[in-house]
């Protein structure tokens, strides 16, 4: 068995438990007219949950995290993990 460990004496650690998801973004120029669509120019994705978002914001001040949470094993749940980890955020 694997243990994380929080070095508090120097470094504050946080343990998170949580929501994770990916946020899908399609900005458009006016709402649609009820029983239609309108159309965007793109849609962009973007890691998103209350809890991830949290973590990951602590985890850029410094603070240590240790999140817990599950991701789906498509190609979202991939994403996303690339996502975070590209941005530095630990997800072993």
């Amino acid at each position: 068995t694997r243990h994380l460990r929080c070095d508090t004496a120097r470094t504050p650690c946080v343990a998170m438990v949580g929501d994770i998801f990916i946020d899908i973004m399609a900005p458009i120029r006016r709402l649609p007219a009820w029983d239609s669509d309108v159309e965007t120019e793109y849609v962009k994705m973007l890691p998103g949950g209350s809890a991830l978002n949290q973590g990951r914001h602590l985890y850029a001040l410094g603070t240590k995290v240790r999140f817990f949470g599950a991701v789906g094993n498509d190609s979202l749940g991939k994403t996303l993990l690339n996502t975070v980890s590209g941005q530095g955020f630990p997800t072993e």
